[in-house]
């Protein structure tokens, strides 16, 4: 081998050396993490995500990417106390991330923390008068009836906007229950669904409303239709509307993790699934 060529060989190995060593620094394994972690959280894969930002985390701890993405991935698998833990860390990082203190505002009202919950909530609004978001967890706290007023004038006023969006109509839906307006609320609800038909949300709130009114056959075919209009072979129609009911009741915590703050607190006069379905019963003996 010549001179030359050895010189080339030593240098190329050098190199490659050189490039490994380079992978796996700290500073490239925390970029592949974070980069799996965010592949995963887009394709709603929550579970492996949380594991890709743990381990940004043992290589960094403060790292504000990973604290945030956890705290989003466990609040949208529904682990409130968890997401609590990294959202509240995440918002000291970056206080101006409107959608951070909104799910922190969300968390607060299901914990009972109205105040804490406000707080979070009018801050985004000062900064952001026409967040949807905002302005779906704002109504979600009307209690009184001149607060439900207020909130059902600023949702219709949004419409301009957010006419499109059937989170909007949900929410005036809600509003609408709480002052006993049903013939509101459903047309509301069906809005929901007429602006957004592949919404599982408004599907699954318009269905539940329905089975308030004990319509099981409406409530059926909203349960089914976020599903392509197939139910499950395994199943009966009624055994699956039980089912669907009991897992995705609009007045549950779930539900109001995934409208963003809804709150269905003034419909609960409405009969549950579980009392519907008992009543059903009876009337068939």
């Amino acid at each position: 081998m010549s001179r030359r060529t050895r010189g080339w060989t030593l240098f190329l190995v050098v190199g490659l050396l050189v490039v490994a060593g380079c992978s796996r620094s700290p500073e490239a394994k925390k970029a592949r993490h974070l980069e799996r972690g965010d592949k995963y959280a887009a394709q709603e894969q929550y579970r492996d995500a949380i594991l890709e930002y743990r381990n940004v985390l043992r290589i960094d701890p403060a790292n504000a990417r990973a604290i945030r993405q956890l705290g989003v991935s466990y609040f949208q698998l529904g682990e409130l106390a968890q997401a609590f833990r990294y959202l509240l860390k995440a918002e000291e990082l970056a206080p101006d991330a409107a959608d951070i203190r909104l799910k922190l505002g969300t968390i607060y009202l299901l914990s009972g923390k109205a105040d804490e919950a406000r707080r979070e909530v009018t801050f985004v609004l000062e900064k952001e008068p026409k967040n949807l978001d905002g302005l779906a967890l704002l109504a979600s706290m009307a209690a009184t009836p001149e607060e439900v007023d207020a909130a059902i004038r600023r949702l219709e006023t949004a419409q301009a906007d957010f006419g499109n969006r059937a989170k909007l109509h949900l929410a005036l839906g809600v509003l609408y229950l709480r002052k006993r307006d049903v013939a509101k609320a459903e047309r509301a609800f069906q809005e929901a669904v007429a602006k957004e038909p592949k919404s599982v949300d408004a599907h699954v709130v318009l269905g539940n409303f329905y089975l308030g009114k004990r319509d099981v056959a409406a409530a059926e075919r909203e349960f089914k239709a976020p599903h392509g209009g197939v139910w499950p072979r395994s199943r009966s129609r009624s055994a699956t509307t039980t089912r669907a009911s009991k897992r995705c009741k609009p007045f549950s915590r779930r539900t109001h993790q995934t409208l963003r703050g809804i709150s269905c607190k003034g419909a609960c006069a409405w009969p549950s699934a579980r009392r519907a379905r008992r009543s059903r019963t009876s009337n068939k003996s």
